[in-house]
């Protein structure tokens, strides 16, 4: 989870992915994301929409209020055992 009191500078940017509600229009929470400050790098459809980008610390309180979003969580790589 991203929390605002983080150690990290708050103009610094996370790498997230942003889970949309079922309905929501896709090509609507992008531009909602994108003037809300993600820098999006992929948006998918689908069961599950998601839009997958960077932003800044500030910013996610900010994309997490709109309300085609359901969650925003931080993007990590994951590694195989």
């Amino acid at each position: 989870m991203i929390q605002k009191g983080s150690k990290r500078a708050s103009e610094e940017k996370v790498r997230v992915i942003i889970s949309l509600e079922k309905g929501a229009s896709l090509e609507d929470a992008r531009r909602d994301l994108a003037e809300g400050g993600l820098e999006i790098e992929n948006a998918v459809s689908g069961p599950i929409p998601f839009v997958s980008g960077a932003i800044s610390i500030d910013g996610v309180s900010r994309v997490a209020a709109l309300p085609a979003v359901k969650k925003v969580e931080q993007d990590s790589e994951i590694h195989a055992l």
